[in-house]
């Protein structure tokens, strides 16, 4: 799978759990409710696994704004109730409903 085959999967599901746009997720919005929901994207794209620069690049962003973008949504998943279960929604939605 390429990055923007990739990029074309997760997107769709994590903009309907935000209810934000494709154009705000690859936008460079610093509004926390978008870079959380670009944070989940980068994570999701990071397991998948592509490197950091491959990322980046669709992004016009420097690899390391993708390595802190995933390292802080993992923080924020140990604690943070809410983010993990609107993690888990998007891998839902990927996967159909169906839990993996």
């Amino acid at each position: 799978m390429t990055i923007k085959e990739a990029i074309d999967k997760t997107l769709p599901a994590v903009s309907e759990e935000y209810n934000v746009t494709r154009e705000e997720l690859m936008g460079r919005s610093r509004v926390y409710h978008l870079s959380e929901a670009r944070f989940v994207l980068w994570k999701f794209l990071r397991d998948a696994p592509f490197g950091l620069v491959k990322i980046s690049k669709p992004f016009g962003r420097d690899h390391t704004t993708i390595k802190h973008g995933v390292r802080r949504i993992t923080e924020v998943m140990e604690y943070d109730r809410h983010v993990r279960e609107r993690f888990e929604n998007v891998k839902l939605r990927m996967n159909g409903g169906k839990n993996d």
